[in-house]
């Protein structure tokens, strides 16, 4: 995702986050967000439809008010129809990940991915997450994932740091 991407995004999740702030409903809507764009993004179909320049905007939005009146809250059922009016929908992966790092940030929390050739032991995870948290002074949700193209090594993101110990060859 460019840089534009992301920041079109990021301005979408604080002003949701900010909606979700004063109606005391962060948990419910970061879940709501995570869970819709998990659920559209995995269906080509789905996905497809919705980032179709050719289906209009009033189709697409009587699809979102169909599929998730009743699951989800009006304000989350909102604020996908206003991405659709706007035409960012296909944002709405970057946006609930923007959210979760806004909502992150609001609970002092640091969330970091690691990256490793191979399935790391809980020990080392557990030593990066405690090694973060006393360094940050703050919580450290931990995400770890296995890259085979890997060589040897592992990267770990979070915030603004890349750490990188990956073996080049």
């Amino acid at each position: 995702m460019d840089s534009i991407q992301v920041q079109v995004s990021k301005i979408y999740a604080k002003a949701m986050l900010e909606v979700a702030e004063e109606s005391n409903t962060i948990d419910l809507t970061e879940e709501e967000l995570s869970g819709v764009a998990a659920t559209i993004s995995s269906d080509p179909m789905i996905w497809n439809f919705l980032a179709s320049p050719k289906i209009h905007k009033v189709d697409k939005e009587k699809v979102i008010e169909n599929a998730f009146t009743g699951k989800i809250s009006a304000d989350t059922l909102s604020f996908l129809k206003l991405l659709v009016k706007r035409d960012r929908f296909i944002y709405i992966k970057e946006i609930a990940n923007q959210f979760l790092l806004g909502h992150d940030a609001l609970k002092g929390r640091i969330r970091a991915f690691v990256t490793s050739a191979q399935k790391l032991e809980e020990k080392d995870l557990k030593n990066i997450q405690s090694t973060l948290a006393d360094k940050y002074k703050g919580e450290c949700i931990l995400e770890h994932s296995i890259s085979p193209e890997l060589v040897g090594g592992m990267i770990i993101r979070f915030k603004d740091n890349i750490i990188d110990s990956t073996f080049k060859s």
